[in-house]
């Protein structure tokens, strides 16, 4: 089950993420910054009901808007400990199980759920395009996008299982603009 979590430095800073096991990933921050005399004053954590991709998103973008200063995107400076644990609660309790997230254009975002494609059938995947588990894993999630000829080879190795579009979220119209069209005749426009 994935979490999000919240965690609280003795210098103010928030951080928030999602994890399959926020307890180690928690441990790691705290690891992290301990050599510049910062320590862990307090976490929570939230099961999510959903998908929590969006959830993560809505916490990020709550804090945002909250911070004074925001670094790498999940620190925040001058957010409310208990505020933001309110707006984790609050995102980890909705229940969207999407597989698809409206992205501003109107063309969707693809998001793996977990019955989706699970990280053994993913590891499997993986191995047979030829490409690593972490690397699919990133650019399913859209933390990156895949080299087009690679994102290409990998729907042809798979037989369109993961597609193009799923690997390139973020430029793919650019790189294939045909498939726009092709959507849009799908979709009925």
């Amino acid at each position: 089950m994935q979490h999000l979590y919240v965690c609280l430095f003795s210098n103010g800073h928030i951080k928030v993420g999602r994890s399959i096991n926020p307890e180690s990933r928690i441990a790691a921050h705290a690891d992290r910054v301990s050599c510049m005399g910062v320590e862990l004053v307090e976490h929570r954590t939230f099961a999510c009901a959903g998908h929590v991709i969006p959830a993560e998103s809505d916490l990020i973008a709550f804090c945002a808007s909250k911070a004074l200063k925001v670094n790498k995107n999940e620190w925040f400076v001058g957010v409310d400990f208990l505020d933001a644990c309110e707006a984790a609660e609050a995102a980890s309790e909705k229940t969207s199980d999407l597989q698809q997230i409206e992205h501003g254009d109107g063309y969707p975002i693809f998001q793996p759920t977990e019955t989706n494609i699970t990280p053994a059938q993913r590891r499997e995947l993986a191995a047979k395009a030829g490409v690593h588990e972490q690397y699919l894993y990133q650019c399913l999630t859209g933390r990156r996008d895949m080299n087009p000829a690679e994102a290409r080879r990998v729907e042809d190795v798979l037989g369109g299982a993961i597609t193009r579009q799923m690997l390139c979220q973020k430029t793919w119209k650019r790189i294939w603009p045909e498939l726009i069209s092709s959507k849009a005749k799908k979709a009925g426009g």
